[in-house]
């Protein structure tokens, strides 16, 4: 189910040749953010960013052209958005974005070719949702999207090549999922993905190689936050377990450093939000200790441009 489409080219990560790094929003258990680091790669080290024009946990992020971040709704509390933002490199400043259809908390985004970026899942006050919305980059609205098989909230997505698009796990507000849906972007339709093998939400995901995704941390049935990894091989289309984090994450941010280094950043343990990092090297297939953040973010998001 997952062979290359005869058509497809295998996905370029925005990290290959990436100069900006950010983790963005999240809360500390106390108080949410608006505040926003930026990681020096040469330094490994954070600086402080521009602040957010809101404050937001649970949102998504996608980069879109000419030097912008976009991020997508969010929760401060029990409210959820609908408001998104967009960040531009060159001025380093903040300034809103269009609204979406719905208000979408602990929803994920992906730019799925040069002109659009998709919003899907998340939950309004109410309920999951299977809904997603599609953002055209050169009007800046939003049209609705196809509907996904499953409602997810908390769910990961990431691009397999320029054609294809994963969604992965989340909650659809009875149970953790274990399924994955791929998107063919040009049909626009949903089909099934293959299976994880722990049901999950609040993971992250992230595009190793042409070969290879990885998906981390989590929440599985219960409340018991997640250490464990999967890698699905794209070839054979089915997960396998990866090496362990350092310490269970969920509702952590992850973003590619180079072509053999991920950076995860902040999360959830079950007792406290993390203001630490591990950093994966592709090689080793390791996690060891990354550099600390100024705050404690469970919820944050990251991305690499």
């Amino acid at each position: 189910r997952l062979q290359p489409l005869a058509q497809s080219k295998p996905f370029d990560p925005p990290a290959r040749g990436a100069k900006h790094f950010l983790v963005l929003g999240g809360d500390d258990g106390s108080s949410f953010h608006d505040s926003v680091e930026l990681f020096q790669a040469d330094s490994m080290s954070f600086t402080a960013g521009p602040p957010m024009g809101a404050k937001r946990s649970s949102c998504a992020v996608a980069p879109s052209k000419d030097g912008q971040v976009l991020v997508f709704g969010g929760c401060v509390g029990a409210k959820c958005l609908d408001t998104t933002e967009v960040l531009s490199l060159e001025a380093m400043s903040f300034a809103p974005g269009p609204a979406m259809g719905v208000r979408r908390a602990a929803c994920a985004a992906a730019r799925i070719d040069e002109r659009r970026v998709m919003v899907l899942g998340g939950r309004d006050r109410s309920a999951r949702l299977e809904s997603t919305e599609i953002l055209d980059l050169q009007a800046m609205t939003f049209q609705p999207g196809p509907q996904m098989e499953s409602r997810r909230a908390m769910c990961a997505a990431v691009m397999l090549d320029d054609q294809r698009l994963l969604v992965i796990g989340g909650h659809d507000g009875n149970a953790a999922l274990s399924s994955t849906e791929v998107l063919d972007t040009s049909t626009m339709e949903f089909s099934p993905g293959p299976n994880l093998g722990t049901p999950r939400f609040s993971c992250a995901a992230a595009l190793l190689d042409e070969r290879r995704i990885i998906v981390l941390g989590g929440v599985s049935d219960g409340s018991a936050r997640l250490e464990t990894t999967e890698i699905l091989n794209l070839s054979r289309g089915t997960f396998a377990p990866g090496p362990n984090l350092g310490t269970a994450r969920s509702g952590c941010g992850v973003m590619m450093l180079d072509q053999q280094r991920l950076l995860v950043v902040g999360g959830h343990d079950g007792s406290i939000r993390h203001d630490t990092t591990e950093v994966f090297d592709l090689t080793s297939m390791r996690f060891t200790a990354g550099p600390q953040m100024s705050c404690r973010r469970g919820g944050c998001i990251a991305v690499s441009c």
